[in-house]
């Protein structure tokens, strides 16, 4: 973060997509929310005019997109979200989506039935909320709900009806760090709970991946490339750290 707006569109201008993780943040004033605000801006200018460079968002990612569509916080505070999983509440078209269309079937009924989607936010999307806003509701298209410990109903996935923007509340990364902490012998276990388990972020992983493979921006050289790359940098462990809710951090 931090970076001029000039370095932010080389970045884009060489990268094949961007992915807004999960945090905590300033929606609106963080480096955080301005760097996303440049890559979002020039995200949907590119597919105006017929580029490809899709966008992600999780957990505050997601938070983040609904801000920067709207341009006004659309969140409500809810307090039963913190370190819970889930099942899905499916909107009535979501097999037509490009996130779910090409689930396994079983892995849909899992998804529908059991708690494998983690929640750890604060701040939720209601569905009353969306339809409300009519830069979202022209923007996107519910793919699913949850509802939270309190009875609260709210959006946990939606994706852009023309662009290629795709936005979970729920943390996929961390359903793998959840279940290695929990469990010694998942890597044997063959349980349809730990497989489908798996296979939801691998899903959302996938997704960012292959839709990013259409993109065809890229560097101007190697040698800037690989200046560029995470590789640069050394993770620390942090699993020591109490609570341990990431194994590995990195420090810029």
């Amino acid at each position: 973060v931090n970076l001029t707006t000039a370095e932010y569109t080389k970045l884009f201008n060489s990268l094949n997509g961007v992915l807004y993780p999960g945090g905590g943040v300033n929606k609106f004033t963080s480096g955080y929310a301005k760097s996303a605000k440049i890559f979002y801006d020039l995200a949907l200018k590119a597919f105006d005019e017929g580029d490809y460079f899709p966008v992600w968002g999780t957990c505050m990612g997601f938070q983040e997109l609904t801000a920067l569509t709207s341009d006004r916080d659309v969140l409500t505070t809810c307090k039963g979200t913190g370190n819970k999983s889930y099942k899905l509440n499916f909107s009535k078209d979501y097999k037509s989506s490009r996130m779910f269309g090409k689930v396994p079937a079983d892995i849909l009924t899992d998804m529908a039935t059991l708690p494998l989607t983690p929640n750890f936010h604060k701040y939720c999307l209601t569905p009353q909320n969306f339809t409300d806003d009519a830069k979202l509701k022209s923007f996107y298209k519910i793919l699913s709900t949850n509802t939270d410990d309190d009875g609260m109903e709210f959006v946990s996935s939606m994706e852009g009806k023309k662009s290629k923007i795709s936005n979970v509340h729920p943390c996929p990364n961390l359903q793998i760090q959840k279940m290695e902490f929990q469990s010694q012998t998942f890597a044997w276990c063959t349980t349809n709970t730990v497989k489908s388990s798996f296979f939801q972020p691998q899903m959302s992983f996938k997704l960012c991946f292959t839709t990013a493979r259409r993109s065809q921006h890229k560097f101007a050289s190697a040698e800037e490339e690989r200046s560029a790359l995470i590789y640069n940098y050394t993770p620390v462990y942090t699993g020591r750290t109490a609570p341990a809710q990431f194994e590995q951090c990195y420090f810029f």
